[in-house]
């Protein structure tokens, strides 16, 4: 069954606005028709999922426009490889998906997937310049791999990292020994969706300060998962799994409303006015109903934008400029700051930088870490020089001992965040830390015209 005879895949929301390829979000609804389509018809089905080896160098050496023309000619020759034996999707940045809805109609699935990497490796020419790009695919098969959309997903992204980590063999199937084999614990989606229903996520909050005056300038809010069996889970375990089955919106909801909810009872029970920074997750943005949402959370809970902080990546800004700026304008004509995060890990160019209003500017701890060696001191220099000539103060998070303290004071950095000052920190324990670091009406937000609400 070709996606083009699925009519509701045609909703724009549903299509990736480089490429024109169905989404994420498509994919899995299109993955799950099909899988039930194929239970019902007794056929086979498989999902290869795709990915390249040195596509981040690339945008590095060339640029992000380059790399967007790159991903859009992949697009291009991925259809033409598929025909009409599979679906294509691209699932963010250099991730695609294959679904192959009929196997009758392939001359052996691994054969398949050795003429899509052959071809793909040796046939992209962008702006005359060749480009020596290497495709890895992880594979897994209904039924004999699985028998739900989720297991599809899951144990296909578990071959494609086996694939990732070999230098030997680029193209993997799943076996059940690997999910068994990893050492590091990893959610799937059914874990991760029982979590958000049964309430198990929760947040914590890192103080900012002010430099040099060490005043408190604010919270950033933390996400963390209270496993049922496996106590606190930190999110570098489950994000990106999150990420990668579209969940993640769900989530970044669930911390919006958590983070204003309790903005909302600090102000009305111990009238401690704070302001708290929230991560947004470049798939929220792509939700039409995003800043609605923000405006109806702050209203229904009475409290003022100025008091919200968003901070979102590099990522999020460039893969759609034009719609990124809007949504910027939106959320500040509503009053909430914005703060560009992990800066230096990206790709942003500083053309593009200087048409969005930002109010803050994150500096990455990789780039604190290294702020006592001279070049990292002249980089962190240079970072700092680049937000104040665009506006924006600059916030260094990571900061772990006092040389890098005093570092970024004579660098003229404006504030500060990291285990030097406070772990995070749980709302009752929070509370208690602003109240001990000085008069609560001088927590509110910068703008000291800002009134309490």
């Amino acid at each position: 069954m070709s996606l083009r005879l699925l009519p509701i895949f045609e909703n724009p929301l549903w299509k990736d606005a480089l490429t024109g390829l169905p989404n994420r979000q498509a994919f899995h609804h299109l993955l799950e028709q099909l899988m039930q389509q194929a239970v019902t018809q007794c056929q086979s089905l498989a999902l290869l999922l795709i990915d390249f080896d040195n596509f981040k160098w690339i945008n590095e050496s060339h640029g992000y426009g380059f790399g967007d023309q790159l991903l859009r000619q992949v697009a291009r020759e991925l259809e033409r490889l598929a025909d009409s034996r599979a679906s294509v999707c691209r699932l963010g940045g250099d991730e695609f998906a294959l679904v192959v809805t009929d196997l009758s109609q392939v001359d052996g699935l691994l054969h398949f997937a050795a003429q899509l990497k052959s071809d793909l490796d040796s046939s992209l020419v962008v702006d005359g310049v060749w480009l020596d790009l290497k495709c890895k695919v992880g594979i897994a098969c209904y039924p004999g791999d699985a028998t739900t959309p989720e297991a599809m997903f899951n144990n296909a992204f578990a071959a494609l990292q086996v694939a990732q980590t070999s230098d030997n063999t680029p193209i993997v199937q799943y076996r059940p020994e690997m999910l068994a084999s990893c050492a590091e614990y990893r959610p799937d989606y059914n874990e991760l969706k029982l979590a958000l229903k049964n309430r198990e996520f929760f947040l914590v909050y890192q103080p900012k300060f002010d430099l040099p005056s060490m005043q408190l300038q604010g919270l950033e809010a933390l996400l963390r998962w209270r496993h049922p069996l496996r106590g606190v889970v930190s999110p570098l375990v489950f994000i990106s799994v999150a990420e990668q089955t579209g969940l993640i919106a769900a989530i970044g909801d669930w911390v919006l409303k958590a983070a204003i909810m309790q903005m909302e009872s600090w102000q009305r029970q111990e009238g401690v006015y704070v302001s708290v920074a929230v991560n947004v997750s470049p798939l929220q943005l792509k939700d039409d109903g995003f800043v609605a949402r923000i405006k109806a959370l702050l209203n229904l809970n009475g409290i003022a934008g100025e008091f919200l902080q968003l901070e979102l990546t590099e990522s999020s800004l460039i893969e759609d400029p034009r719609r990124a700026h809007t949504i910027i304008a939106e959320l500040r004509s509503a009053g909430v700051r914005i703060a560009l995060d992990d800066f230096g890990t990206g790709y942003s160019s500083l053309a593009a930088l200087q048409t969005y209003q930002l109010d803050y500017l994150k500096m990455d701890k990789s780039f604190v870490q290294k702020i006592q060696t001279r070049q990292g001191r002249s980089v962190s220099h240079a970072i700092i020089q680049l937000g104040h000539a665009l506006e924006m103060r600059v916030i260094a998070e990571g900061v772990e001992n006092a040389e890098q303290e005093e570092a970024l004071c004579a660098l003229t950095c404006d504030q500060v965040q990291g285990f030097l000052y406070s772990h995070p920190l749980s709302a009752d324990q929070c509370l208690a830390f602003m109240k001990q670091s000085g008069s609560p009406d001088l927590f509110a937000v910068e703008d000291a015209s800002v009134a309490s609400v």
